[in-house]
């Protein structure tokens, strides 16, 4: 049986708000910095690396992806 939960945003998401938040602001503001889908995959890449690295990055991820799930 497959199953999709569609309120499971995963920190992925979570990643990239945040490194968007702090790298490219204008991406997440209406008519901001449009960002190409190809760009999503760079953006992670180094959201990634700085999870990694970074704690409070990584806390300020989990809280993201925690506020996704609140406005379900």
């Amino acid at each position: 049986m497959r199953l999709n939960h569609v309120g499971d945003w995963g920190t992925q998401f979570g990643m990239l708000i945040t490194y968007l938040r702090s790298e490219v602001p204008s991406a997440l503001e209406e008519g901001g910095e449009m960002v190409d889908l190809g760009d999503l995959v760079v953006l992670y890449k180094k959201a990634k690396k700085k999870f990694d690295d970074d704690s409070e990055f990584a806390k300020e991820s989990r809280e993201a992806v925690v506020a996704l799930q609140v406005l379900e």
